[in-house]
């Protein structure tokens, strides 16, 4: 299982409806959208609880930074995990990144070679409205994946690059992508 951030430092592009939107639709495919987990809301259809979202960050006015966290869980190609293991695995990460009690919107995608899963997750605590921040999420992110993959029977992936600058990080995405060597590699 590989575990993948995206990080939205414009705040024009941070936003809870547009990423809801995105993960939900079925974009003209049949087998899109498998299931949604929605957790900590009070309505269980994903328009509902995002709009319950965007109240939740609402009240909180101080925070200068994204409200919206967007973490993508991927599982190996012809892995096929069953509902109880993906929530069991989007609860679990979830915990352990300190997103345990806040809004969150998780929907599991079957159109690709490889099963993935999107979270959408309010950063704004639904009862305190204060903003969480996770500190060096990937370091945790990677140990939490290993120890579910051990717990689960799942196939074991090297998905933490311990030691690697953010900058290296980005290169290996990219040459992952394009399948060329960046500069920086060579």
């Amino acid at each position: 299982m590989i575990p993948k951030t995206f990080k939205m430092r414009n705040r024009s592009k941070s936003s809870m409806k547009r990423l809801v939107e995105y993960i939900t639709s079925d974009q003209g495919k049949q087998h899109r959208v498998a299931e949604t987990i929605i957790s900590n809301c009070q309505y269980q259809t994903p328009e509902l609880a995002m709009r319950e979202m965007l109240v939740t960050q609402a009240r909180n006015r101080r925070a200068e930074s994204d409200k919206t966290y967007h973490l993508m869980l991927s599982f190996r190609p012809g892995e096929d995990p069953t509902p109880e293991t993906i929530r069991a695995i989007e609860a679990a990460v979830c915990k352990k990144l300190g997103f345990g009690e806040h809004q969150r919107i998780a929907v599991v995608h079957r159109d690709t070679d490889s099963v993935h899963m999107h979270i959408a997750i309010n950063k704004i605590h639904p009862k305190r409205f204060i903003i969480h921040n996770p500190y060096r999420d990937w370091k945790d992110l990677g140990k939490e994946c290993e120890r579910l993959e051990k717990s689960l029977y799942l196939a074991a992936d090297n998905h933490t690059p311990f030691g690697k600058t953010e900058t290296e990080r980005k290169a290996q995405d990219i040459e992952a992508l394009t399948g060329e060597q960046s500069l920086l590699s060579w």
